[in-house]
């Protein structure tokens, strides 16, 4: 049977780029633009706080696992967050979240992000900033 692969009419991934003065300037940024993909952050409430913290040997992991824990929150716990407050410690970033449960009939929903993908990411410190690129699977 013959077929068409058509590129132009679903897209599966939702790409950012965020930095920061910080590593945690930059991490928490990462974090707001996730955010940002799932919902309008200005319908989000910072009724929760939840604290957590995630391990990674190296400033990639970190994020990538940050990254990742927000989006498990979200389908575990139906929690989404509005601001970060990091802090590195070595190999282990500690976060303190705000946000509030999902809410379809108080908050505006974008896309449901399915994961963090490894394609293009990248963290690096250039000319006394952290930046990174993200490329979200929705």
């Amino acid at each position: 049977m013959p077929y068409k692969i058509r590129e132009d009419i679903a897209t599966a991934d939702v790409a950012f780029e965020a930095e920061g003065a910080t590593f945690e300037d930059m991490c928490a940024s990462a974090a707001e633009a996730l955010t940002s993909v799932m919902i309008k952050p200005e319908t989000l409430k910072e009724k929760t706080q939840r604290e957590f913290f995630v391990k990674g040997a190296t400033p990639e992991k970190l994020l990538f696992n940050l990254l990742n824990e927000i989006i498990y929150l979200k389908d575990a716990e139906l929690l989404v967050f509005k601001t970060f407050s990091l802090k590195r410690d070595g190999t282990t970033l500690h976060c303190t979240a705000k946000g509030d449960k999902l809410d379809y009939t108080k908050q505006t929903h974008g896309v449901d992000v399915k994961a963090v993908t490894y394609h293009m990411f990248q963290v690096r410190h250039e000319n006394d900033k952290w930046k990174t690129f993200v490329i979200l699977d929705i």
